[in-house]
Formats: structure tokens, sequence, C-alpha cells
């Protein structure tokens, strides 16, 4: 394992929470010294203030690329921004003109319509021992049940009564994580085994993996906080398996091409697919991304 880097001021900034964003930072970085990387693109990076930044500061000798195809949100990047080793962009002909040794696409599958083509189209600009980096959440974990919860409590008028009350339990946390500026409703629910298949038919293999946190989400933030409840919010995935886990990480690189196999998902997907892009038409949806 490569030695650690010093903790950069972005990553001193950045508090741990319930979704587990430190975990994140930190297994990323590691990543990006193991493989030693140099040109870095960060697929889907939103503003970058949770991630692709915070690496951007820590590893100056390496270039970064952030992409992302809402403009809005790459322009608040831009603004942000302020690192010469460090460039964002909304046109994907900019990053399809290089290659890159490594590929970020973190809380990014769950909210494209067609997974496995953006998956091939980031291996396409990715070098031949380049590895990919894929974070996504559950399908069926704590975050995607409770935001059911929550879009249950809202369509009956619930959700507007406790609010009223003013309620802990439905009070935002400040610890939610939201980088983007898109109306980015979740599309696709993956449970492990159905984001494995869509990595072979990618023609992807894993090399890694790893759990971020147990539980986040409508209400979890209030009350997971304090140093030992995220310790052991974080820890408790990494014993009991992927099925526990709200998000999961994992280290990616070329496999050989598996032609004609295309992936589909299940009907109880595409029912919560179209009540989620109902409601983003309605301007009901702004998705954390944990």
């Amino acid at each position: 394992m490569a030695p650690r880097k010093p903790i950069s001021e972005s990553f001193a900034l950045i508090q741990e929470n319930s979704y587990g964003i430190v975990k994140r930072l930190e297994y990323v970085s590691q990543i990006l010294l193991t493989v030693h990387a140099r040109q870095v693109l960060d697929i889907g990076c939103g503003t970058g203030d949770l991630l692709v930044r915070p690496l951007a500061e820590r590893f100056p000798a390496v270039a970064f690329l952030g992409f992302d195809d809402d403009a809005r949100t790459i322009a608040c990047a831009v603004r942000r921004c302020g690192r010469e080793n460090l460039e964002f962009t909304d046109r994907w002909e900019v990053a399809a003109v290089r290659t890159f040794d490594t590929v970020i696409m973190s809380e990014v599958l769950e909210h494209v319509l067609e997974p496995q083509e953006f998956l091939e189209r980031g291996a396409t600009v990715l070098k031949s021992a380049g590895h990919l980096v894929v974070t996504v959440p559950n399908g069926y974990g704590a975050f995607e049940c409770l935001s059911v919860l929550k879009k249950v409590l809202d369509h009956s008028g619930i959700l507007s009564v406790m609010q009223a009350g003013q309620t802990s339990f439905t009070s935002q946390s400040v610890d939610v994580p939201v980088d983007t500026c898109a109306n980015s409703p979740h599309v696709n629910f993956f449970s492990y085994g159905e984001l494995l298949n869509l990595f072979r038919m990618s023609s992807l293999q894993v090399v890694d993996y790893r759990p971020r946190s147990m539980l986040c989400g409508f209400g979890v933030d209030r009350f997971v906080r304090g140093r030992y409840l995220l310790t052991l919010n974080n820890l408790i995935p990494e014993y009991f398996g992927p099925w526990c886990a709200s998000d999961w990480m994992f280290l990616l690189r070329k496999a050989p091409s598996r032609l004609g196999l295309r992936y589909a998902c299940c009907g109880l997907s595409r029912f919560r697919r179209n009540w989620n892009l109902r409601r983003a038409l309605l301007g009901q949806t702004n998705e954390p991304r944990p």
C-alpha cells in the first residue's frame, strides 16, 4: 500500500457525516496513490466541493478534469476552483480527446437512463492499464428506502403536517451533502448482484470493493452524529456485507469485451424510475448525492 499523503486544507474542512463523505475521500485518495495517477477525469463531478476539488488540493502534481453536463453546476464549480491542476467543463468533447489513467464516476450511475452506455463511454477515455472508480447507492439500502418513505409521506400530505409541527425527524441537517445545481432524480436502483452484472456486461472487472456507511438519508442525519456513532455507522458494513451498506465503492479495470450483452433494469426499478421522473417534472426532486 502506498504511503498516506498529508491531509490537505479541504480535507480538514470537510466533516464526516452519516453519508461517509470523508470515508469516500480517503478511499479515492488511497487509490490515486496506489495506481500512481497522473491524469484524472471525474465524470459527473458536480460542483467538485466534496471530491475532485479536495483531491486536486491534496495531489498538486496530478492533473484533474471535472466534467458535468449541467452548465449551471459547472459555472459554480469554475467560480470556486482556484487551482492550476484542476479544470472543469460541461462539454464531453473536451474530455473525449484525451486519455486518463484514472476515471471517477461517483454517485452518477443512479442518475443516468442508460448506465451501461455511460460506463462504456467512460472506458473509452481510459488508458489500457487505467482504473475506473465507481461509487453508487444500494438501491435497496437505508438511503433509498428512506427516500421512498419520504415520497410516500409527501404524496399523502403527512410530511407537510410533520414539517408544520417542526418535528426533529423532518428537520434537515446541515450535513446533508448536495453538490449539484441540477434537478437530478435517481432513475436506477441497483442490487449488489445487478451492479456486478452491469460491470461484467460493460467489460469491466472489479479489482477492489468497500462499503461506505450503513444509515443515511431522510431523518437519519439528525441522529447519526458525533464521532462514535459516525465511526460505528462506517464500520458495520465492513463486517456484515454489502446488503447493509447504503452506498458501495468499487475500483474497476477493463476486462475482455462481452459484446452483445445488454443490461436491463427490473420491473420494480422501472416503476420507481417513472415515479421519480414524474416528481422531477413537477420540480419536487433534488436528490442528495451521498
